[in-house]
């Protein structure tokens, strides 16, 4: 609360189950009362409250993302889709391959399965249903609600329609509160290059903004809960008999959540679809030096090594070490 004045409008008096407040996550703005302060702002039912966001000129273009950020109440908040996108404009001056192309801005979040006990861990069962842009991939039948360990493998993706061939560029949000992402694009079975333009909202081989940056292109990407990635697709041919965007599964340890592998949406293609997606600008100006510009050049002040593990020690330590410094503590 350092620097908070007793009579704050970012200090309500008690917290309470409808309390809120915003972090916008990833922004380089500052940590208090007014703009990306989590700690100390609470925001309660019938109060006003002005956020007044000063995001830098140089911060990198992309992709970010905001939610509420109470602790110890944000879970269900954020699995309620309290939740959106925030773009920071000018990417196609560092990353000249988007300029002109159609722009889809994708928002995926969890939420839990309706109706049932949790799933059985290590079973392909899913610990959580997903959501795409508020559309349900279920994973139930019908009717509702289901017992999730009945559950037969039926998904339910969303639909994207867009014309065959099309390059389209592709922002990715992974705004789950539990569920890391595993992102592919297969048609007819066969994985689809994705071209890597930004992760985190920060232009990849752009590191000092004063050049053009280098994509680079793989068939699959990793996304953390918070973790975002922009990338150029290629739209399925007329030949295309199946086209899916789904995430693969990801094992996340013994004590684990379960995600299987899912279908996110399937890709319907017409030459007369009316779904006109916004259009990236062209280039208008050249790059400017961005936020943390050679930072890989800076001189560490101290250096720290931290041990992360699910075992109880690690067997690289000897024992005495273990027990002032357990497992997962620094």
């Amino acid at each position: 609360m350092t620097g908070i004045a007793v009579d704050s409008p970012c200090l309500a008096a008690i917290a309470t189950a409808a309390s809120t407040n915003i972090d916008f996550h990833g922004l380089n703005i500052a940590p208090k009362c007014g703009q990306n302060d989590v700690l100390s702002t609470i925001i309660n039912s019938g109060q006003r409250f002005t956020y007044n966001v000063e995001i830098p000129a140089n911060a990198p273009p992309g992709l970010y993302w905001y939610h509420p950020h109470i602790h110890g109440m944000m879970d269900g908040i954020v699995q309620g889709g309290a939740s959106g996108a925030i773009i920071v404009e000018g990417i196609q001056n560092i990353q000249p391959a988007v300029a002109g192309l159609p722009e889809q801005t994708l928002i995926i979040r969890d939420q839990p399965v309706p109706g049932g006990p949790l799933p059985v861990i290590g079973s392909e069962v899913p610990s959580w249903d997903l959501t795409l842009n508020y559309v349900t991939i279920s994973s139930c039948q019908d009717p509702q609600p289901c017992n999730p360990n009945q559950f037969v493998g039926d998904f339910k993706p969303a639909v994207l329609r867009m014309k065959p061939g099309e390059r389209q560029f592709w922002r990715v949000a992974d705004a789950a509160s539990h569920t890391p992402l595993d992102l592919q694009l297969l048609y007819d079975g066969v994985p689809q290059p994705l071209q890597i333009v930004a992760l985190d909202g920060v232009p990849v081989n752009a590191h000092d903004g004063t050049r053009e940056g280098r994509t680079f292109t793989q068939t699959d990407i990793q996304l953390a809960p918070s973790a975002r990635a922009e990338f150029i697709i290629t739209g399925p041919s007329r030949s295309v008999q199946n086209a899916v965007f789904q995430t693969q599964r990801v094992s996340t340890g013994p004590l684990g959540d379960n995600h299987p592998t899912r279908p996110l949406f399937t890709i319907q293609t017409s030459v007369n679809t009316s779904e006109s997606p916004v259009t990236i600008p062209r280039v208008s100006d050249l790059p400017d030096p961005q936020r943390f510009a050679s930072l890989s050049d800076a001189k560490p002040s101290a250096t720290r090594k931290l041990y992360f593990s699910e075992v109880l020690q690690d067997p690289n330590n000897p024992p005495w070490m273990c027990s002032i410094f357990p497992s997962g503590t620094v």
